[in-house]
Protein backbone atom coordinates (compact mmCIF):
# COMPACT_ATOMS: atom_id res chain seq x y z
CA UNK A 1 0.00 0.00 0.00
CA UNK A 2 2.49 2.13 1.05
CA UNK A 3 4.92 1.85 -2.61
CA UNK A 4 1.15 2.84 -4.35
CA UNK A 5 0.99 6.29 -2.41
CA UNK A 6 4.81 6.55 -3.32
CA UNK A 7 4.07 6.09 -7.21
CA UNK A 8 1.32 8.03 -6.93
CA UNK A 9 2.62 11.15 -5.13
CA UNK A 10 5.58 11.12 -7.84
CA UNK A 11 3.62 10.72 -10.66
CA UNK A 12 1.23 13.89 -9.54
CA UNK A 13 4.81 15.69 -8.78
CA UNK A 14 5.96 14.73 -13.01
CA UNK A 15 2.26 15.77 -13.61
CA UNK A 16 3.12 19.26 -11.78
CA UNK A 17 6.57 19.62 -12.54
CA UNK A 18 5.38 18.96 -16.83
CA UNK A 19 2.63 21.47 -16.11
CA UNK A 20 5.47 23.96 -14.64
CA UNK A 21 7.15 23.76 -17.72
CA UNK A 22 4.04 24.30 -20.02
CA UNK A 23 3.32 27.14 -18.39
CA UNK A 24 7.25 28.85 -18.72
CA UNK A 25 7.37 27.87 -22.08
CA UNK A 26 4.23 30.04 -23.14
CA UNK A 27 5.11 32.63 -21.08
CA UNK A 28 9.00 32.32 -22.47
CA UNK A 29 6.91 32.31 -25.81
CA UNK A 30 4.47 35.58 -25.14
CA UNK A 31 7.91 37.52 -24.20
CA UNK A 32 9.97 36.66 -27.19
CA UNK A 33 7.05 37.41 -29.08
CA UNK A 34 6.88 41.05 -27.80
CA UNK A 35 10.51 41.46 -28.10
CA UNK A 36 10.58 40.91 -31.66
CA UNK A 37 7.31 43.13 -32.00
CA UNK A 38 9.34 45.89 -30.30
CA UNK A 39 12.29 45.29 -32.35
CA UNK A 40 10.32 45.15 -35.46
CA UNK A 41 8.64 48.22 -35.13
CA UNK A 42 12.06 50.20 -34.03
CA UNK A 43 14.15 48.83 -37.16
CA UNK A 44 10.71 49.99 -39.05
CA UNK A 45 11.16 53.42 -37.54
CA UNK A 46 14.53 53.86 -37.86
CA UNK A 47 15.02 52.32 -41.64
CA UNK A 48 12.34 54.97 -42.56
CA UNK A 49 14.16 57.83 -40.86
CA UNK A 50 17.17 56.71 -42.79
CA UNK A 51 15.04 55.89 -45.92
CA UNK A 52 13.88 60.07 -45.53
CA UNK A 53 17.05 61.10 -44.88
CA UNK A 54 18.54 59.88 -47.91
CA UNK A 55 15.73 60.65 -49.95
CA UNK A 56 16.20 64.41 -48.89
CA UNK A 57 19.75 64.20 -49.75
CA UNK A 58 18.88 62.77 -53.22
CA UNK A 59 16.36 65.13 -54.09
CA UNK A 60 18.38 68.59 -52.92
CA UNK A 61 21.45 66.91 -55.07
CA UNK A 62 18.58 66.77 -58.25
CA UNK A 63 17.57 70.11 -58.01
CA UNK A 64 21.13 71.56 -57.71
CA UNK A 65 21.92 70.20 -61.03
CA UNK A 66 18.90 70.86 -62.36
CA UNK A 67 19.44 74.81 -61.15
CA UNK A 68 22.65 74.63 -63.25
Amino acid sequence: MEETDVISHLIEVERQAATLLMDAQTEADSRIAAAKTKADEKYRSGYEKAVAGVEAEYRAAVDEIAAE
